[in-house]
């Protein structure tokens, strides 16, 4: 579903027209919510990133998390640096070029423990950052599926602030959403033992 499909699904029941700034506003909010609750498996992305000759820092992107950075500038193996806390980083940290082995994350910038005595490229595994609705055309990063959940839950954000009390049927068809949508979408990758019985 689109924004827009979303918007007018909320409207068509319980809300006129005249709600649809709002409906815009109550999507987001639990379509916000829906993205910070859990480690979901589709928030995981990849991407390369370059870090030039005495450079030590490189933006965030589009990732509000990074799980792991591997430097992959000699062939054929990844070598994964290490992360480190923010509070010991500079502990750790150097002014001579070399080849960075560690890494910390401070504001939107992935910081390396060492200037690059050459430029190197790195493959970071990270968290997609939240990025609100904004445009009608606009189609939310939840799986297709659950875009009906989001309905439930504006509709229910706007029933419960309208003091109307059938906003719990609405929340229950949420959070049964949310729910289902964790034994699909938190382990994205199976092992002998998560696949029990049914493996191979």
């Amino acid at each position: 579903m689109t924004f827009e499909e979303i918007q007018d699904a909320v409207l068509s029941d319980r809300f006129g027209e005249s709600k649809r700034a709002d409906a815009k506003r109550w999507i987001n909010h639990r379509y916000g919510r829906m993205w910070a609750q859990e480690p979901w498996n589709f928030k995981i992305s990849v991407a390369s990133y370059s870090l030039a000759q005495n450079a030590t820092t490189a933006s965030l992107g589009s990732f509000q998390r990074v799980i792991a950075v591997f430097d992959d500038t000699i062939s054929p193996l990844y070598r994964p640096v290490e992360a480190m806390r923010p509070a010991d980083f500079y502990s750790w940290a150097t002014r001579s070029a070399g080849i960075p082995v560690g890494f910390t994350v401070i504001g939107d910038n992935i910081r390396f423990d060492a200037p690059a005595s050459s430029a190197r490229t790195y493959t970071v595994i990270g968290e997609l950052e939240f990025t609100e609705l904004v445009n009608d055309s606009d189609v939310p990063l939840i799986p297709a599926e659950f875009h009906q959940t989001l309905v439930h839950g504006a509709i229910s954000e706007g029933l419960r602030l309208e003091n109307d009390p059938t906003w719990q049927a609405a929340e229950e068809d949420f959070r049964a959403g949310v729910e289902d949508m964790k034994k699909g979408y938190l382990t994205p990758v199976r092992n002998f033992v998560s696949a029990y019985p049914a493996w191979p």
